[in-house]
C-alpha cells in the first residue's frame, strides 16, 4: 500500500498492490463515517511509490502526483482534471524507474533510474538533465543492500 498527503493536506492519496488505481480522498471528509474517494485514476499496474507535488496551492503543479509502477513506468496523475498527464510518448513519462523525487518548488522532477543514473524532468515529461550514476556505484549492484554483502 502507498499512502501520502498531497499540497497543504488537502487530499490524501492511497493505492493498493491490488488496485491497479490512484484513489483520492479530500481530507475534510475522512473523518466522516464512510468517506468515499473523489476520485479514481487507473494507472493500470499497481504503484512502487507516491511522490505528491510539494508546491502551494497557488502553483498549477500543486496538484500533480508522480507515481512508479513496480515495472518501473514513471506516471503523473493531475488531480485537477482527474487524470493522467500525457507527455511526449502519452501518459508513461519514463521506464525504468526506481525512486523519484520533487524539486523544493515543485517545478522539476527527478527520476531515479535502474542503472544508478537519474534523469532530470519537467512534470510533462520534457528532459532538462541526465545525472550520471555515481563513479563508486557499480551498475550490477544497484539495487542490492551494500551491508553485510550481497
Amino acid at each position: 500500500m502507498q499512502v501520502a498527503f498531497c499540497s497543504a493536506e488537502s487530499a490524501l492519496a492511497l493505492s493498493t498492490a491490488e488496485s491497479n488505481q490512484l484513489l483520492i480522498y479530500e481530507t475534510s471528509t475522512l473523518l466522516q463515517e464512510n468517506p468515499q474517494p473523489k476520485l479514481f485514476i487507473p494507472t493500470n499496474a499497481p504503484l512502487r511509490a507516491l511522490a505528491p507535488n510539494p508546491a502551494p496551492l497557488d502553483n498549477s503543479n500543486s496538484t500533480f502526483v508522480a507515481m512508479t509502477t513496480v515495472a518501473g513506468s514513471l506516471l503523473i496523475a493531475d488531480l485537477r482534471i482527474g487524470s493522467l498527464v500525457s507527455g511526449p510518448n502519452g501518459p508513461v513519462l519514463k521506464d525504468g524507474v526506481s525512486c523519484i523525487s520533487w524539486s523544493n518548488k515543485g517545478k522539476q522532477l527527478v527520476a531515479g533510474l535502474a542503472d544508478g543514473t537519474c534523469y532530470q524532468m519537467t512534470p510533462e515529461g520534457i528532459k532538462k538533465d541526465e545525472i550520471p550514476r555515481p563513479p563508486d556505484l557499480d551498475a550490477k549492484q544497484h539495487g542490492k543492500s551494500l551491508r553485510g554483502g550481497a
